[in-house]
Order: structure tokens, then C-alpha cells, then sequence
């Protein structure tokens, strides 16, 4: 039985200790958390403005942080979502589409931004110049078709929509 004991321990002591999320991190969680948790459209509009003004100084204080841009993203949706904040949202995505153009939140967030338009600004030429720019940029993402049908229902025909992405041309 002993040497079960001192086995286990010895296996316990050996492992590499698994890494501690920083305060601010688990902050974030927590504020998430209580969100999700809201009952009631003012305490939920609370917890959103709480935790959407975190995820924006988090990401402000820790801009080399591959998680700025899931915390300017996630900024952006409560903005988007329980705000209903549209020009914040929209600047948010503009944050990450010039500071981190290569994460993964990069595509969505230009795509994002041709639907506000089209949306919440009524603006359909600026739109369709977003959803072009996803387009030529990232023409087999997952949302893709869900931009040319956008594109289309704003008056585009399909075959100039087609040859201006395969030109590379974005027209504003």
C-alpha cells in the first residue's frame, strides 16, 4: 500500500503544472458568466456593459495578446447583441480587422461589418463594399454564401459580383 502511495506521488510530483488563468482572464469569465446568468433585461444590459467595457480595456492593455481579438470580437457581439450599440460594434470590428488581420476573427469581423451596414445603416453601397472585400479576400470561408446572397439582394448580378472577385477589384 505504501508503495501505491509513494507511486502516485511521484507521478503527481513529476507532471507539469498546468497554467493559472491571470486575474484580469478570470475576471473576464466570471463577468461572462454573470451574463449569461441574467435574468431580466436590466440586469443582462448591466452585465453586458460591464463585461463589454472589460473585454475592450483588456484588450487595450495586452495588445500583443493572441486574445485581444476574441475579446474585441466578443466586445463587439454584446455591443452588437444586447446593446445595441452598432457604431461601437462596428468600430470594434474595425479594430480587429486592421490590428489583427490575421486572426481568425478577421474574416467575420469584415463580414460583419458589410451586414451592419446593409442592416442597421441602411447603407448598401458601403455594404456591398464590405461583402465584396470578404469575397475577394476569403472566397471559400463557411459564410461566403450567405455574403453573395447579400450581395445580390442589394442589386448586384451574380457574374459582375463573380468577375470582380475574381479580378480582385473592390469598388467602394
Amino acid at each position: 500500500m505504501v508503495f501505491y502511495a509513494l507511486a502516485w506521488y511521484s507521478c503527481q510530483s513529476n507532471q507539469t503544472a498546468q497554467p493559472v488563468a491571470s486575474p484580469e482572464v478570470q475576471e473576464l469569465a466570471l463577468l461572462e458568466e454573470k451574463l449569461q446568468e441574467s435574468t431580466g433585461n436590466a440586469a443582462k444590459q448591466e452585465a453586458a456593459k460591464e463585461l463589454e467595457a472589460k473585454l475592450v480595456r483588456y484588450s487595450v492593455s495586452h495588445r500583443a495578446d493572441t486574445m485581444s481579438a476574441a475579446c474585441l470580437y466578443k466586445a463587439a457581439r454584446i455591443n452588437e447583441t444586447y446593446l445595441l450599440r452598432y457604431e461601437e460594434a462596428f468600430g470594434l470590428y474595425e479594430s480587429i480587422t486592421t490590428d489583427y488581420p490575421n486572426s481568425r476573427f478577421a474574416p467575420v469581423a469584415i463580414f460583419k461589418k458589410g451586414l451592419l451596414m446593409e442592416t442597421h445603416f441602411e447603407k448598401g453601397d458601403k455594404a456591398i463594399y464590405y461583402l465584396d472585400e470578404f469575397l475577394r479576400r476569403y472566397p471559400d470561408h463557411k459564410l461566403a454564401p450567405m455574403a453573395i446572397e447579400l450581395v445580390q439582394s442589394a442589386g448586384v448580378d451574380a457574374d459582375v459580383l463573380y468577375q470582380r472577385i475574381r479580378q480582385g477589384v473592390v469598388q467602394p
